[in-house]
C-alpha cells in the first residue's frame, strides 16, 4: 500500500503531466488535504477503501506509460523495480482473466530478484534497463524454469539448464524476467491457441485473435500488463500480433541480435583425450583446407536459409530502441557477434550523424524530433489486402515520403519467394519434429508441414534465395530507402478459428466483383509477412490507425539489409507525426460490436481435412 502517513505518496508523477492525461487524482487529493479543503478520508469511504482507490490510480498511471517514461522515474528514485513488479502483478490479476496472454508468471521470483539487486542498479551494465520487468516469449529458455511451448502444460515442460542468449543479455543489463507469454503449439502458426492453455484474445476486441506466435507478448503489452516484451519471428510471428494488437515489433536483420541457446560447457579432457589429440595433429593439418572449404560452403547455405529472429516488442518506437540498446550491447563474452554467415552484431549498424555517440535511443529521438523524410515505395506484396487497411498504410507512408511514390507490384519475385518460404519451412519442420515427437501427439498443421518436406526441392530453394531474391532486393533499394507494406490482409479474425480459410473483409478483389483468393493452409493468410522473411531485410511493424471497433491497423516498414537503425529513425518520425494513443495501451479490454465473420477450421479434424485437400507444394 502507499505510505499515506508521509508527506506524499511513494509514487509521484509530475502533476501537470498527469493532468494532461486526466490522472491527477493522487496529487489533487493530497493538495486538498494539506489545505484543509477535503475531508479525510473522503465522505462515504473508509481509509482502507480510499487507499485502495489511490493505489489503483497510481498503478494505472504507471501501467499506461511508455517504458522510457517509467525509466525516467526509476532514475529519479520516484519508483523502484519492486514497485514495478507489483504493478505488473496487479495488472495481470485485473485483466488477464479475459486476455489470457501470460500462462507463466514469476512475480515472487521477480520481487526477490528486485530486492537482491536493489543495491546494484547503478552498475554500468544494470543501468541500461534499471530493473524494468520484461516478459519473455514462452518458447524462450530461462535458466532453472520449465519451458512453455504450447505442447507441455505450464510448469510441466523440460527445465532449461541455461538461459538463451537474449534472456541472458536482458538479465545482465538490468531487466527482470516477469513471466512467459502464450504461444501456439511449438510457436507454429499465427494464432495463440494450444491444447494446454486458453486462447489469447485481442484486448481491443476479446472475440478476436491477438495473432501469433508472439500473440501473448503483444496482448500483454496492449492490455498494459507490461512495458517491454520479447518475441520471435520466422514467418511473421512477431509482426502479425504487433499489427493485430496495436503495438510495435521489430524483425531485425539476421545477425544483429544473438539468437538461440548458448552451447553446453565443453567436457574437460582426460589425459587419454590429450594423447589422442596429439596423434591426430598430423592428419588435421592435411584436412584443414578441405574442412575450411566445407565450413565456408555450409555458412553460405545457412545464410540463405529461413531464419527465426528473436526481437523486441513494445508499445512505442522509443521503447523498441530501449530494448535494442540492451539486445545489441556487446556485453556477453560468449555470445557470437553474428551467426550463420550473416551480419555481425553491433550497437548501431547504420551510423546516423549525431552530436554524440549513437545509441538506438539517440536514433529514435533524432527521428522523432526531426521528422525525417525519405525515398519511399509502397506495395501490396501481391496480396488481396482489405482496401481500408491499405488506405491507412498509404496515408501513413505520405508522412515520411520526401516525394510522390508509386505502387510497386513486384518488389522482388514474389512467386519465387513464396516457393522458397514453403520449401525451407518444410525442411526446418522435418528436422525439428519428424523424429522428436509422436506424430499423433502434434497438431495437424505441424504434421502437414513435416510431410510436405517430401514435395520440395531444398537445393533449388537455397539457390533461388541467393541468386534470384537477394539480387532483386538489393536492386530495389538502389531506388528507394524504405518499402511500406501491409502486415495482414485484414483485421483480426474470430479467435474460435484455428486460422482463416477465406477472405472475410472488404478486399480489393471483392470490390472489383472478383472471387477472393482461397487461403490454402494455416500459413497462407500470413503471406504479407512470410514473403519478407525469406529476404535478409529488417522489417518493423507499428500502428498507423484504427477501423471499426477501434481495431488497430499496422504498417510494415522494410529496409535494405543492415539499415536497421535507419528504419528505427523513420519509424520514430512516423510515430511522432501520427501521435496515436496506442502507445498507452487499453485500460479495460473490451468486446467489439461489429459483425464478425468466421470462416475456417475450429477443430483438429477440420484442419486435417483442409490440409489433406491442399494442392502439393511446388
Amino acid at each position: 500500500m502507499l505510505d499515506w502517513e508521509g508527506k506524499k505518496p511513494v509514487v509521484v508523477v509530475d502533476a501537470e503531466e498527469l493532468a494532461m492525461r486526466g490522472k491527477a487524482a493522487v496529487e489533487e487529493a493530497w493538495a486538498k488535504k494539506r489545505e484543509g479543503k477535503q475531508e479525510w478520508p473522503p465522505k462515504g469511504m473508509t481509509v482502507e477503501e480510499y487507499e485502495a482507490k489511490m493505489e489503483e490510480e497510481v498503478t494505472l498511471d504507471l501501467s499506461e506509460m511508455c517504458a522510457m517514461e517509467v525509466m525516467k522515474l526509476l532514475r529519479e528514485g520516484e519508483v523502484t523495480p519492486e514497485r514495478l513488479v507489483e504493478v505488473w502483478a496487479y495488472r495481470r490479476s485485473q485483466v488477464d482473466a479475459s486476455v489470457r496472454s501470460t500462462p507463466v508468471e514469476y512475480s515472487a521470483q521477480a520481487r526477490d530478484y528486485a530486492k537482491r539487486k536493489a543495491v546494484s542498479w547503478e552498475d554500468q551494465h544494470d543501468a541500461h534497463l534499471l530493473g524494468m520487468p520484461v516478459l519473455i516469449k514462452g518458447v524462450t529458455a530461462v535458466k532453472g524454469f520449465p519451458r512453455f511451448d504450447g505442447y507441455y502444460a505450464p510448469a510441466k515442460g523440460p527445465v532449461a539448464s541455461r538461459s538463451s542468449w537474449i534472456v541472458a543479455q536482458i538479465q545482465q543489463l538490468g531487466g527482470i524476467v516477469a513471466g512467459m507469454t502464450n504461444v501456439p503449439e511449438f510457436a507454429a502458426g499465427g494464432h495463440c491457441f494450444n491444447g494446454v492453455y486458453d486462447t489469447t484474445a485481442n484486448p481491443y476486441d476479446l472475440r478476436r485473435s491477438a495473432g501469433g506466435s508472439s500473440g501473448g507478448s503483444a496482448a500483454a503489452l496492449a492490455s498494459r500488463q507490461i512495458w517491454l516484451a520479447l518475441g520471435t519471428d520466422l514467418g511473421g510471428s512477431l509482426r502479425t500480433p504487433a499489427a493485430f494488437c496495436g503495438v510495435c515489433g521489430f524483425r531485425v536483420t539476421p545477425g544483429i541480435i544473438p539468437r538461440g541457446d548458448p552451447p553446453a560447457p565443453e567436457k574437460k579432457k582426460t589425459p587419454r583425450d590429450e594423447r589422442d589429440d596429439e596423434m591426430d595433429d598430423d592428419d588435421d593439418d592435411e584436412k584443414d583446407e578441405a574442412r575450411q572449404e566445407q565450413q565456408q560452403q555450409q555458412k553460405l547455405v545457412r545464410r540463405y536459409d529461413l531464419h527465426s529472429i528473436e526481437g523486441p516488442m513494445a508499445r512505442c518506437i522509443w521503447d523498441i530502441a530501449v530494448l535494442m540498446d540492451a539486445l545489441t550491447y556487446p556485453l556477453l563474452g560468449g555470445a557470437p557477434p553474428g551467426w550463420d554467415g550473416l551480419y555481425p552484431g553491433g550497437h548501431v549498424p547504420y551510423a546516423i550523424p549525431l552530436d554524440k555517440p549513437s545509441t538506438w535511443v539517440d536514433v529514435a529521438e533524432h527521428g522523432f524530433f526531426h521528422r525525417v523524410r525519405t525515398k519511399v515505395g509502397i506495395t501490396r506484396l501481391g496480396c488481396d489486402v482489405r482496401d481500408d487497411v491499405f488506405d491507412l498504410i498509404y496515408q501513413a507512408a505520405r508522412h515520411v515520403a520526401e516525394d510522390d511514390f508509386d505502387l510497386i507490384d513486384e518488389p522482388w519475385p514474389l512467386d519465387v519467394a513464396e516457393r522458397v518460404f514453403y520449401a525451407l519451412r518444410a525442411k526446418n519442420f522435418k528436422a525439428n519434429y519428424a523424429d522428436a515427437f509422436p506424430a499423433d501427439s502434434l497438431k495437424p498443421e505441424i504434421t502437414w508441414n513435416v510431410a510436405s518436406s517430401s514435395q520440395v526441392d531444398v537445393d533449388k530453394a537455397f539457390h533461388d534465395n541467393e541468386h534470384v531474391i537477394a539480387p532483386a532486393v538489393l536492386e530495389l533499394f538502389e531506388t528507394i530507402d524504405v518499402l511500406c507494406a501491409p502486415v495482414t490482409i485484414d483485421l483480426p479474425f474470430a479467435k474460435e478459428l484455428r486460422y482463416p480459410t477465406a477472405r472475410y473483409g472488404k478486399s480489393a478483389a471483392a470490390a472489383a466483383g472478383e472471387t477472393p483468393e482461397e487461403l490454402k493452409d494455416y500459413m497462407h493468410w500470413l503471406k504479407p509477412t512470410y514473403l519478407v522473411s525469406v529476404t535478409e531485410c529488417p522489417a518493423l511493424v507499428m500502428p498507423v490507425g484504427a477501423l471499426e471497433d477501434g481495431l488497430p491497423v499496422g504498417i510494415q516498414l522494410i529496409a535494405k539489409p543492415g539499415n536497421d537503425a535507419y528504419l528505427v529513425e523513420i519509424a520514430a518520425s512516423l510515430e511522432g507525426a501520427l501521435d496515436l494513443d496506442f502507445k498507452h495501451g487499453i485500460e479495460t479490454p473490451r468486446t467489439g460490436k461489429a459483425p464478425l465473420t468466421a470462416i475456417g477450421p475450429r477443430t483438429a479434424d477440420e484442419a486435417r481435412e483442409h490440409h489433406d485437400r491442399r494442392p502439393p507444394l511446388e
